[in-house]
């Protein structure tokens, strides 16, 4: 449990999706210098490398627009600086219309066991509203090649709530998907921050009921095909959930590299700055790092029931006591018997759970508790 979970950020895309507010750019003439720049930040935390590291998580952006030369000479730094486990969880992040040969035999010699792959609806009409510009043969030929290459653990994003969007055309989308035979699948409620495109554009998003809906099914048709539901928004074949997803729900350390990139690392939240320019330019990079905040014992039993309600295991109540005391516990306690009578939550061997129709209005039932 003291190993560490290391992301990796790849600020860059071809085109940026519509909907989209994780920093990246579309410069591909930066890559190579951000690469060079990437290897050299993974010498800012020198306190870490007496650890082990259990999952390595490579997000975008477009990992996949990394050359082959250039995902093996990451690999070679992150094995020069940091000891991976053997059998850690490797993960890469791609896009269906960029995962060429080259780069999942790239991958795969380099050490990526998992791959991740944004598929996000079935339909051309979806996906080109959102800005997305591949299509359904990208990602089935993407499956196929990530398959030949070796790749046995292969999870698909899926999103619900998109403009225009129907119950009928997400299970459309779902059903699609599990034809490809995933071992992991995430569905995710389209939200929008106020500055995105999409979010300017004044389209058509279906109610709050039809996203409810859509979300509902999703939770049982992925139960119906031997999807086990470990987290709101994932669900996997068993012995596949994302070990680096819940390596950060389970309140463990990570660090992360890149702009935008957040840590959580010896007691406090830290980030490195959305610039990528100022990112390559470095050549000291804690000089670079944001500190947010050390995390005081009341904010640590935040985040435990934060984090562990996004769970399907569920809160123990003997963690809350540990980090809140007794009448914390009794607090929680009096609130989840009111969430299970409304059908919202379910009591377990250790504590509560949320149910799917609780998963679904998990926003206003953490702020409550919180």
């Amino acid at each position: 449990m003291n190993s560490l979970g290391l992301y990796l950020h790849v600020p860059f895309c071809k085109q940026k999706c519509a909907y989209c507010d994780f920093y990246s750019r579309s410069d591909l003439s930066l890559v190579a210098p951000y690469c060079d720049a990437l290897c050299r930040s993974l010498s800012a935390f020198p306190t870490s490398f007496e650890r082990t590291v259990d999952t390595v998580y490579f997000g975008g952006g477009t990992p996949s627009l990394f050359s082959p030369e250039q995902i093996a000479q990451v690999f070679s730094a992150l094995h020069s600086r940091y000891r991976i486990e053997e059998g850690a969880e490797i993960t890469m992040e791609m896009n269906p219309e960029s995962a060429t040969e080259p780069v999942l035999n790239a991958a795969v010699d380099a050490g990526v066991n998992r791959i991740s792959f944004g598929m996000q609806s079935a339909l051309p009409a979806e996906l080109e509203r959102i800005g997305r510009i591949h299509s359904l043969t990208h990602v089935q030929k993407a499956v196929a090649l990530a398959r030949s290459v070796g790749i046995d653990n292969i999870n698909l994003d899926l999103m619900y709530g998109l403009p225009d969007q129907t119950l009928a055309s997400f299970s459309h989308s779902l059903k699609e998907a599990l034809c490809l035979l995933p071992e992991h699948i995430s569905f995710y409620a389209l939200t929008l921050s106020s500055d995105v495109p999409l979010a300017k554009a004044g389209v058509s998003l279906p109610t709050d009921e039809e996203v409810r809906a859509m979300y509902l099914y999703a939770c049982r048709f992925l139960e119906e095909n031997g999807y086990r539901q470990y987290e709101i928004s994932n669900a996997a074949r068993k012995g596949f959930a994302c070990r680096h997803n819940r390596h950060t729900w389970q309140c463990r350390e990570y660090l992360g590299f890149g702009p935008g990139a957040h840590s959580f690392f010896q007691g406090r939240r830290f980030s490195f700055p959305c610039d990528l320019q100022g990112f390559i330019a470095s050549d000291h990079f804690e000089g670079l790092i944001q500190v947010h905040e050390e995390i005081t014992p009341f904010q640590r039993l935040e985040e435990y029931i934060l984090l562990s309600l996004r769970l399907v295991d569920g809160i123990d109540l003997a963690t809350v006591e540990d980090l809140g005391g007794r009448e914390m516990r009794e607090k929680i306690e009096e609130k989840f018997r009111r969430y299970c009578s409304f059908g919202l939550a379910l009591p377990t061997d250790a504590g509560y759970r949320l149910t799917p129709e609780g998963f679904f209005v998990s926003n206003a039932i953490l702020c409550e508790l919180i």
